[in-house]
């Protein structure tokens, strides 16, 4: 499997090197695709507007640059009540980055060198302007007869009044900005005034039904990504190298985030906070909705204990009436400690309950004392922020380095995964229970990544050699590799094909089941095959196409999904024990098909 991996990788590196250059000068008012076979280049800031849908085609690649003598920089804003369809996948992401990544960094005229992890504000970001709920005075939550005058805001990395386009806000939460699917950000943020760059990925009032997983932003000069109110939700989000925060939320936003991986760097401009979640930036802290962003699984690593960071680095810094809250999460290196808690608004959520961190691990701190212990990994040793650390279920390993070890140097030695089994990432007994909500995946570990490296093939962290190559994606010595039934499917005792299996150990894990009619069968396959997961005769999930399954980036992160949309596909974390999958026909029809399980490694 890895030397069909590195194949797809050369096939995408042969023909993108034949693309064709397609500077894009104009705003995007009707609907428009950008195809692989292009490369696209902006100056300026590119607009999508008049209600316009861009869809990007996997594998393509946008290059933005400063336009010295206009004065502009690329970006790409889409605008309220437009949508972006940009889904890429694990072997042909699609790219946002410098120009200068694929041309070089010019040092003097005509004179060009290789992009390093210093450079950035090459050019501005990725930006998503939808009509759902902020923290405004008026706003429809505070009262509901405001349906026509809502508050908004203006994106920031914009001058104010520059353009009636970079406004966000309305009063739809379910509102809809597109998808972001196998997407990397790299080397942006570019900077008209000082302090006043632009995040990578920036979300200004972006609602819950914009679907965002598997995003990477690489080397941005402010933050990773940041929220401006809205119910956004997203997964399997990576955040390297971004010299502010990794993670940034603001006026009043409420999404549901699961798979949160940030590594912040200590060279250069170094980096800040992994996250600063902020309440409201009115005069009026206190408006509903609050910040009340949920994170289940976050893996977040500072700029590194002793390191060369000139900035403070520190896990979070909560502030203006914020109220997060972490479950079954992993923190480690950082250079100083773990959070800060800035004023009253905020202490008081954390005493009401409404922000806290449980469930989780801290290790490796350079301020840590063992014995001070919590007091050690706070800012100014308030009784909130120990509160914090100490939240329920949480497990402090003093000078351990949590994750299998940490390289910023693209050495290919970080790896984000941990392997210790018996350690308090795995210990199931102090693992929070997530919300009874379809948005959660179970997982049998803390932490954004336990023993599947899901960053692998589509990220610029392995692209450019960071991650351990050692990370394999399925484990193929595993008893269950090639457990598979075939069956004709849908007559007399052949209605369903049953697959049995164990689930052996002391620790769950995950398991990648499929049902699909055999590629090689040209007659009598089975077109519609559906596939129950059972455990002692109850049925735990049932799915008809892998498409809509809430795992469906998990499951292309395999590097082997289904290739056919009506094949049926289940992720499943799993206790030890006795399992059964069956594959039945949807319809009753007649059809031979096939079921494979594997285990994650």
């Amino acid at each position: 499997m890895k030397k069909l991996i590195s194949l797809l990788s050369l096939v995408a590196l042969t023909s993108s090197a034949f693309a064709d250059d397609v500077e894009v000068t104009a705003n995007i008012t009707t609907n428009t695709t950008w195809t692989a076979d292009n490369e696209y280049l902006m100056g300026l800031p590119i607009f999508v507007t008049d209600g316009a849908v861009l869809t990007i085609e996997p594998g393509t690649k946008i290059y933005g640059f400063e336009d010295v003598a206009n004065q502009t920089f690329g970006s790409l804003v889409i605008t309220r009540g437009c949508q972006i369809i940009a889904e890429g996948t694990p072997t042909a992401p699609i790219v946002f980055t410098a120009l200068a990544e694929r041309d070089g960094v010019e040092t003097s005229p005509g004179v060009f060198r290789p992009i390093e992890i210093t450079d950035v504000s090459l050019w501005g970001g990725l930006i998503l302007l939808g009509e759902a709920v902020v923290n405004g005075p008026g706003n429809i939550i505070i009262d509901p007869s405001n349906t026509t005058n809502p508050p908004t805001f203006e994106v920031e990395g914009f001058p104010a009044g520059s353009s009636d386009l970079i406004t966000y806000g309305g009063i739809n939460d379910e509102d809809n900005s597109g998808v972001l699917r196998f997407v990397s950000i790299r080397y942006g943020g570019f900077e008209f005034a000082e302090d006043e760059e632009i995040n990578g990925l920036t979300l200004g009032a972006v609602g819950s039904g914009t679907t965002i997983e598997f995003v990477e932003v690489f080397n941005n000069s402010d933050d990773g990504v940041e929220f401006f109110g809205g119910t956004v939700n997203t997964k399997f989000m990576v955040m390297a190298f971004n010299e502010d925060e990794s993670f940034d939320s603001d006026q009043g936003w409420r999404g549901k985030n699961q798979f949160w991986f940030a590594i912040q760097k200590d060279v250069g401009n170094g980096s800040n906070y992994g996250a600063e979640q902020d309440g409201g930036d009115g005069t009026d802290k206190t408006l509903e909705p609050f910040s009340e962003p949920k994170i289940a699984n976050a893996t977040f690593i500072g700029s590194g204990v002793g390191g060369g960071n000139p900035q403070d680095n520190a896990t979070f810094r909560w502030k203006d009436n914020s109220a997060p809250t972490y479950w079954n999460s992993v923190f480690t290196d950082y250079k100083q400690y773990g959070i800060r808690v800035d004023d009253d608004t905020t202490v008081a959520q954390v005493t009401a309950g409404r922000a806290s961190i449980s469930g989780s691990v801290w290790g490796a701190f350079g301020t840590y004392d063992a014995g001070t212990g919590a007091g050690s990994l706070t800012k100014d040793q308030k009784a909130a922020e120990i509160a914090i650390i100490n939240g329920t279920n949480n497990t402090i390993v003093g000078d351990e380095l949590i994750v299998a070890s940490v390289s910023r140097d693209g050495d290919g030695t970080l790896d984000p995964r941990v392997l210790d089994l018996d350690g308090p990432v795995y210990d199931m007994a102090t693992m929070m229970d997530l919300p009874d909500d379809p948005f959660y995946s179970a997982a049998d570990h803390k932490g954004a990544v336990g023993t599947f490296n899901w960053m692998k093939g589509w990220t610029a962290l392995d692209e450019l050699g960071y991650l351990a190559t050692s990370a394999d994606d399925l484990d193929l010595d595993n008893e269950f590799t090639n457990l598979s039934t075939r069956a004709l499917i849908g007559v007399g005792d052949g209605e369903e094909a049953n697959l049995g299996f164990v689930v052996g150990g002391t620790v769950p894990q995950t398991v990648y089941i499929t049902a699909k009619g055999p590629s090689l069968t040209l007659d009598g396959k089975l077109d519609d095959p559906i596939l129950t997961l059972f455990s002692g005769g109850a049925p735990i999930e049932t799915n008809s196409s892998w498409k809509d399954s809430p795992n469906r980036g998990l499951i292309e992160a395999t590097t082997i999904p289904p290739t056919d949309d009506a094949d049926a596909a289940i992720v499943a974390t799993l206790p030890p024990g006795l399992y059964t999958a069956t594959v039945s026909s949807e319809s009753g029809n007649e059809g031979i098909a096939i079921g494979e399980i594997y285990l994650y490694r």
